[in-house]
């Protein structure tokens, strides 16, 4: 169930710790091929095929909620509320978490612009990336 799409839909507080939490929660997974020496004594062992599946649902569905978040204001100021929790993961010190960001960024982009309908009236405001 994407909580995006509950009734009575969620404040713009609410949706802002929900994007967080999601973000912090699977942008800050250790890399996919981290031995299981080096993990946290309470996480499960997992066979690398079952973790690297587990690590692509995770972010499939990451990417879908937000594709919902987004798709419920197509709009450049829709877009940049979406980036602004992505923003600050692009300059992570960690390459993963770096990758990580940049592959939403792409797909995030990527449903933007295939869904985006322009009318000349529209106003657009300068990407945080272009600041």
């Amino acid at each position: 169930v994407d909580p995006s799409n509950l009734e009575p839909a969620l404040t713009e507080n609410e949706n802002f710790d929900m994007l967080r939490t999601c973000l912090n929660g699977v942008y800050g997974l250790p890399p996919v091929n981290t031995p299981d020496k080096d993990r946290g004594k309470d996480e499960e062992v997992l066979e690398p095929q079952q973790r690297e599946a587990l690590y692509k649902d995770t972010f499939n569905a990451l990417q879908e909620l937000l594709r919902n978040i987004l798709a419920r204001d197509l709009s450049p100021d829709g877009l940049q509320s979406v980036f602004k929790h992505i923003e600050e993961w692009l300059s992570s010190g960690q390459g993963h978490e770096r990758e990580r960001a940049m592959n939403t960024t792409a797909h995030i982009l990527e449903f933007y612009f295939n869904n985006l309908h322009v009318k000349v009236s529209q106003n657009f405001c300068k990407p945080f990336f272009l600041r």
